[in-house]
C-alpha cells in the first residue's frame, strides 16, 4: 500500500515503499550493532565496518527514493503533491535514524563500555525500548495502521520523557564527567531515534502540513523563562 492513488508511475511508488522498508530494516540492524558494542563487549573493530555497510545502503536508499519520486511527479503531475511531500519528509527521518545509530557506535569507538556498569540493566532497558520503536513504527506505517501508530506513539512519548529526565539528571549530577557525559549522550541519541520514528508515525496520523510537529511538546522539556 502506498500513499498515492493507482494512477501514474505505480511501479515506481511500490519501489519507494519497498526501499523505505529496507532502509528501516537496516536502521534496526545498525542499532543492534551499536548495542553489541556498547552493552555486550563486542569488538568495535569487528562491528563498526558492518554498521558502515548498512549506513551506506540507507544513504543509497534515500537517493533511490528521491529519484523515484522525481520520476513519479514527472509522470503523474502535481495531483499527488501532498503524498510526494510526505514521502520526501519521512525518507529523511529514516536516514537520520541510521545517523544516530552511527553516533551510538561512535560512543563505543571512543571507549564507552556499558557492559559491566552497575546501571547496565537500566541503560539497556531504555536502549532496547527505543530500538524497538523503529520496527514497530515501520510496521504501522507499512500497514497504514492508525490504531497501531497511536499505540507506538504513546510508547514514544514515554521514552522521550525518560530520555529528557536522564539528560537533565546527568547535567545536575556531581559524578565525574567521564561517568555522566556518556550517559547523557546515550539518552540524547536514543531520544532522536525515537523522535524521528514519531515522524514516520505522523505520516499515518497527521496531514502533510503537520508532519514532524505533532509531538513537538514531548520532544523538548519546558524551559522556565524566569
Amino acid at each position: 500500500m502506498h500513499l498515492f492513488g493507482s494512477r501514474g508511475d505505480a511501479d515506481g511508488l511500490d519501489t519507494v515503499e519497498a526501499q523505505l522498508s529496507a532502509m528501516l530494516a537496516d536502521d534496526a540492524t545498525s542499532l543492534g550493532l551499536a548495542r553489541a558494542a556498547l552493552f555486550e563487549g563486542a569488538s568495535v573493530g569487528e562491528v563498526r565496518p558492518r554498521l558502515k555497510e548498512t549506513d551506506q545502503r540507507v544513504n543509497a536508499g534515500e537517493q533511490e527514493v528521491r529519484r523515484a519520486l522525481v520520476v513519479h511527479i514527472a509522470v503523474a503531475g502535481a495531483a499527488d503533491s501532498p503524498a510526494l511531500l510526505t514521502y520526501m519528509s519521512i525518507v529523511k527521518d529514516v536516514e537520520r535514524i541510521g545517523d544516530y545509530a552511527k553516533n551510538l557506535m561512535d560512543l563505543a569507538r571512543m571507549g564507552v563500555d556499558f557492559s559491566r556498569v552497575e546501571d547496565r540493566a537500566d541503560l539497556l532497558g531504555v536502549y532496547d525500548a527505543a530500538a524497538a520503536v523503529v520496527p514497530d513504527a515501520a510496521e504501522a506505517f507499512a500497514a497504514r495502521d492508525a490504531a497501531g501508530a497511536r499505540t507506538v506513539l504513546a510508547r514514544c512519548e514515554e521514552l522521550l520523557a525518560v530520555c529528557n529526565r536522564a539528560v537533565e539528571a546527568a547535567a545536575a549530577s556531581d559524578r565525574p564527567g567521564h561517568v555522566e557525559v556518556p550517559r547523557a549522550l546515550l539518552h540524547r541519541y536514543l531520544k532522536r531515534v525515537v523522535a524521528h520514528s514519531t515522524n514516520l508515525l505522523s505520516a499515518v496520523l497527521m496531514p502533510v502540513d503537520r508532519l514532524d510537529y505533532f509531538d513537538e511538546d514531548e520532544r523538548e522539556p519546558d524551559v522556565d523563562p524566569a
